[in-house]
């Protein structure tokens, strides 16, 4: 069950900040840590019509990333 407040604010951010239109593309980016607010930021663009992508950064993911890298790959990136 989603707790109210994460609720509300979902609706807040897509409805009155955001201004969501059906049809539009909406990338929704965030940690583990606001998996709750991205979950319910889905449910709510779903609800207007629109098309919601989660992008997701994993703890430790930027490490690897330059630490293991080559130049060629972090000039891609």
């Amino acid at each position: 069950m989603t707790d109210q407040r994460t609720s509300r604010l979902a609706q807040l951010l897509i409805e009155y900040s955001m201004k969501v239109e059906p049809g539009e593309r909406i990338a929704v980016t965030g940690t583990t840590h606001a998996e709750p607010l991205m979950l319910e930021c889905m449910r709510q663009i779903l609800r207007v019509g629109a098309h919601p992508h989660l992008v997701t950064f994993l703890p430790g993911e930027e490490y690897i990333l330059f630490s293991e890298a080559n130049d060629e790959q972090l000039a891609y990136i």
